[in-house]
């Protein structure tokens, strides 16, 4: 951004024309998000082909009530020690940093933090489209490690209004990722829909009944939706729109015989009645039969 990005960011619900692509509804979800953090702000930026640097601070972002009178725009000089990240940046090189001061006084678990990171934007961070650290420490994309006995089948599905749906699904390889793992971050099975890679949703189905501990529990995958409107806090899609009516109309057929495969492989494993009530006799005779070695005193020396 250059000097006057800056000013048409600072207008809340201003900026370019919204595209039917982007995840933003009013624009002022970044500048409510630093307000929540923080009671200060400072932005560094810098525009794509040019050699100004732009500095804007506020040490009244969260509580300002009316609008601040900053003067008139000048570059920062080259003489004003930036943040190293910055210093080498070349000219063709933009960027914008913001840095959040006065934090107010939270808690947060770190790993917890990083799970949540790592799992909201995992298909970003795989891709290596974008980068997020903590403490200098780099933020890895969830892994979604898959049983070794099911290939991954592809998605690559035409709704009735024209737009692809794309993605895979698998079976989640269940014993790497529930040993030793809080309830807080493990995988929830079904389907996790994102919108331009960044998870909306998971645990999706598609009008089919999920079965949280049962076999279905193991399968997982992803899909895009990136034309499917997110509800404004981004934690679903508008279900009521006639793009998720779509969605669901291709996706539903699609993952039936899949669904079927999942249900059969876990019947298949199930002990039949008979067979559980042998298990019992067995399992009472052998009680038996230790109570017996027990009171007899079989075994001497003992």
């Amino acid at each position: 951004m250059d000097a006057a990005d800056i000013a048409g960011w600072l207008k809340w619900g201003s900026g370019r024309k919204r595209k039917s692509t982007d995840i933003s509804r009013w624009r002022v979800g970044g500048k409510a998000a630093c307000g929540y953090l923080g009671d200060d702000l400072a932005l560094y930026a810098k525009a794509a082909g040019s050699d100004d640097i732009w500095f804007f601070e506020d040490h009244g972002w969260a509580t300002r009530e009316e609008v601040g009178n900053w003067g008139e725009p000048e570059p920062v000089p080259s003489s004003v020690p930036l943040p190293p990240s910055l210093a080498d940046a070349g000219r063709a090189e933009g960027f914008v940093r913001i840095e959040i001061r006065k934090q107010r006084q939270k808690v947060y678990n770190i790993e917890d933090l990083r799970f949540v990171l790592s799992n909201t934007y995992r298909t970003l961070l795989e891709k290596g489209d974008l980068t997020i650290e903590i403490n200098g420490e780099r933020v890895a994309p969830l892994a979604l490690p898959r049983n070794s006995s099911r290939k991954d089948t592809p998605i690559d599905l035409k709704t009735s209004l024209g737009h692809r749906v794309r993605g895979w699904v698998g079976r989640l390889d269940r014993d790497k990722t529930a040993r030793g793992i809080s309830a807080k971050r493990r995988i929830s099975g079904g389907l996790r829909c994102t919108y331009q890679g960044r998870l909306i949703c998971s645990g999706e189905y598609f009008g089919h009944a999920g079965d949280t501990k049962g076999s279905l529990a193991s399968l997982i995958g992803e899909v895009e939706l990136a034309f499917v409107t997110p509800t404004p806090n981004k934690t679903d899609f508008d279900r009521g729109s006639p793009e998720w009516a779509a969605v669901e109309a291709v996706m539903h057929p699609f993952l039936a015989p899949i669904i079927r495969e999942f249900t059969k492989a876990s019947d298949a494993g199930k002990a039949s009645r008979a067979e559980r009530k042998t298990l019992n006799t067995v399992c009472g005779e052998l009680a038996e039969a230790f109570r017996r070695v027990q009171r007899d005193d079989v075994w001497p020396g003992k």
